[in-house]
């Protein structure tokens, strides 16, 4: 696969089609927001400049108990939420898809947002899934927050990866394993 190079949104998007209108939707929005900071977006495309596709990250504040237990299960009281980077869409040109493109691109982005987490207070990766791309977040390694959501009439699944790094891990084992003496 040739090289994706990944550039903020600089001027508004007039066309674009994914196959899902409300993705497209937010893909003609997203320069409004971006210049608002309320979120950033941005293009990935070929090293020739041919446009691949879009996506959006912001921060968003999750409820701690919104969180299943592995990752709520020992929180300070007096904290409500975990901060997340949220992926508002992720959308790959109808012409483009089914060539691995989005998949190489949410890799590139899980990696860079845990990099982030590593000197930011990021705990969370999050992201509204379409319910028909489920298993495919599922695949590259998101998990539900509530797998009852694939039973409502919603068309999205609000789904996480969880960036506590390793060390924070076994420092938090400790702090427990400390105080339960």
């Amino acid at each position: 696969m040739a090289e994706i190079e990944f550039t903020l949104l600089d001027k508004e998007i007039d066309d674009f089609i994914c196959g899902n209108s409300s993705i497209e939707k937010m893909v003609m929005n997203a320069y409004y927001q971006t210049i608002l900071q309320h979120g950033y977006a941005y293009k990935f495309c070929t090293k020739s400049g041919l446009v691949l596709g879009y996506y959006m990250i912001r921060f968003e504040k999750v409820l701690i108990a919104k969180c299943e237990e592995a990752v709520n299960g020992c929180y300070d009281e007096n904290l409500n939420n975990y901060y997340s980077i949220h992926i508002h869409f992720l959308a790959v040109d109808e012409k483009y898809q089914k060539h691995k493109i989005g998949t190489s691109v949410l890799n590139v982005l899980v990696k860079n947002i845990r990099n982030l987490a590593k000197i930011w207070p990021i705990r969370l990766i999050t992201i509204d899934a379409l319910k028909d791309k489920y298993s495919w977040y599922i695949k590259n390694g998101f998990l539900p927050f509530n797998e009852k959501d694939l039973e409502n009439d919603s068309s999205v699944v609000c789904m996480y990866i969880d960036c506590l790094t390793d060390d924070n891990k076994k420092r938090m084992e400790k702090y427990f394993e400390e105080r339960s003496v």
